[in-house]
């Protein structure tokens, strides 16, 4: 309020917080949740809260309130609401057609909430799905590379790699090779330690020497202490991380 001036705070005297006919609803029916209790129905605790917000059944007694005069400017009118201003037989109706709809707009709204609710699963659902398949195509890669390293592709010692890379001719050819052998245990296997970066800011594309270097003093002697694995790396999506509030008791 200290960064709003007079003259702003004077026109906004008496007006709605927001001009959004849903947040309003949403809000009277969150205050008429703690006047009624969590265990009430939201469709009638938003009947009753818009009733309210509209004056429906108003008396207007505010108005024979005496006692003070409010400053100019500050007058506030209770006005009678409209179901009183209605003839006696139009409000007999009106109450009595009320109860008649009242159980066939609860089973409405039931159904528009199930309907609701269905639709978010289904959202959700389909979310998981769209990540399941991702996740199947990313596996058909580390498939592909974890058969190569029980195969003559993959350079399992130091000397069968130096001996294949001088028979290759050109820069291209064992650049590729080079790579091929370095996923076949980083994404095949699952060794981590085994990745390195095909460029950099500082030298640019790496050269084939340079990867060779690579798979030679680093990724060959892992076999030593790392596990091979029966099966390649799975990487399927996992639900979010939970915040849990409190502290893990002792029995737990």
């Amino acid at each position: 309020m200290k960064k709003v001036s007079a003259q702003e705070r004077e026109a906004t005297m008496n007006c709605d917080a927001s001009n959004s006919v849903s947040e309003s609803s949403h809000a009277l029916v969150k205050t008429m949740q703690k006047l009624c209790g969590p265990t009430a129905r939201a469709d009638g605790l938003g009947a009753v809260g818009q009733s309210q917000g509209n004056n429906d059944f108003g008396h207007g007694d505010q108005a024979k309130v005496t006692g003070r005069n409010p400053k100019e400017g500050n007058e506030v009118t209770h006005e009678i609401g409209e179901f009183h201003k209605l003839v006696p037989e139009l409000k007999i109706s009106l109450v009595q057609t009320g109860k008649i709809m009242s159980s066939k707009w609860k089973k409405n709204y039931d159904i528009a909430l199930e309907r609701q609710k269905a639709a978010t699963r289904r959202r959700r659902e389909i979310i998981f799905e769209k990540k399941l398949e991702e996740a199947e195509e990313d596996y058909i890669v580390p498939i592909y590379f974890h058969k190569q390293y029980h195969s003559q592709r993959c350079w399992s010692t130091i000397v069968i790699a130096k001996e294949t890379y001088k028979k290759l001719k050109s820069e291209s050819a064992r650049l590729a090779a080079v790579k091929e052998r370095i996923l076949i245990r980083y994404l095949g296997l699952g060794w981590s330690d085994a990745h390195h970066p095909w460029s950099s800011k500082e030298k640019g594309t790496h050269s084939s020497k340079t990867l060779l270097k690579w798979l030679i003093d680093k990724v060959i002697p892992m076999a030593d202490i790392m596990l091979v694995p029966d099966e390649p790396p799975v990487n399927m999506p996992s639900p979010p991380k939970m915040h849990a509030l409190g502290t893990t008791s002792q029995l737990a």
